[in-house]
């Protein structure tokens, strides 16, 4: 197994003698929270070079495209993207379990993947899944087709829902590592499961916002990397 990890307030440096092999930081929290720390991080994850993803902290109460834009537009404004899968984080002890939760949180995965334009992961624990969530998933939610990165540091419990054996497992919760500015969370993975985002070449996005007045013209759009 190899490690990576995350931290909210990780002021960019990582202190010798560590060897995370990825790391995730926080972008986004509900439709009206931007992490002001994460271009820092998001830079700084460049610099060591280190293959990194964002995630999003899902809320209820939330507007579903809010949500999905204020992610990726956090994200989209650093300039680059993270190789590995972005991820909507299910832990909101605020929520309602029910039906309509689950909806939202169904619609919330949609619509994050229609703008990323790939598929997410999600961030949940055994805990939280199983009050708020299993009891109304229903056969046409996308959850279970996902990947799981599981939440629930030790001691073990087994995986939450139906997904079985996680892709990501968190193994140390808020932990004060010697020389680190803040606490980190460690998450453990395979060689295997790293290698097959790295080995892709990283998403390229682009916008383009066509003004109304060349509406029914025909309009050709070269878009070069570099």
């Amino acid at each position: 197994m190899i490690q990576g990890f995350d931290s909210r307030w990780w002021n960019g440096v990582i202190p010798e003698g560590y060897d995370y092999k990825f790391a995730y930081m926080k972008a986004t929290e509900g439709d009206d929270f931007s992490s002001p720390q994460f271009p820092m991080q998001w830079s700084a994850l460049q610099s060591y070079s280190l293959p990194k993803g964002a995630f999003c902290f899902h809320r209820q109460n939330c507007s579903v495209s809010g949500l999905a834009s204020r992610f990726y537009g956090h994200v989209a404004a650093t300039g680059h993207f993270g190789a590995l899968p972005p991820v909507l984080d299910f832990e909101d002890t605020r929520a309602r379990p029910s039906l309509a939760l689950v909806e939202h949180m169904n619609d919330c995965l949609k619509a994050v993947e229609d703008k990323f334009g790939r598929a997410c992961m999600i961030y949940s624990a055994k805990w939280w899944w199983d009050r708020w969530a299993k009891p109304y998933v229903q056969d046409h939610h996308l959850f279970y087709e996902r990947e799981l990165w599981e939440a629930d540091p030790p001691p073990d419990t087994p995986s939450p829902g139906e997904w079985g054996k996680p892709a990501v497992v968190q193994v140390k919760l808020d932990w004060s590592a010697p020389g680190w500015n803040a606490a980190i969370d460690v998450n453990e993975t395979t060689q295997e499961w790293l290698d097959k985002y790295i080995k892709q070449e990283e998403p390229f996005h682009a916008e383009v916002v066509v003004p109304a007045s060349f509406k029914d013209r025909n309009i050709v759009i070269t878009v070069r990397k570099g």
